[in-house]
């Protein structure tokens, strides 16, 4: 079974329960736990930014090194 939050994250069973809980119960976490939550989301979001911007550059990187291989006619791929 897939559990998913309200921001769409896709959720382990512990994570499931704390949550079905809370609002089952009118309660929450406190604020240093909401506050660290929220963090941690943000961290992912970033890192997943940062991880697709990498691999753009990297792409748009290795076509421009395509192009000039294929304009100076040599073939393979340079190492260093």
């Amino acid at each position: 079974m897939k559990y998913v939050d309200e921001f769409g994250r896709s959720m382990n069973q512990k994570e499931a329960f704390k949550h079905l809980s809370h609002q089952f119960h009118g309660k929450g976490s406190g604020k240093q736990k909401t506050e660290k939550f929220l963090k941690k989301i943000d961290d992912d979001k970033r890192r997943e930014a940062m991880s697709s911007l990498d691999a753009s550059q990297a792409t748009g990187m290795n076509n421009a090194m395509g192009a000039t291989a294929k304009k100076n006619r040599q073939a393979g791929v340079r190492l260093a």
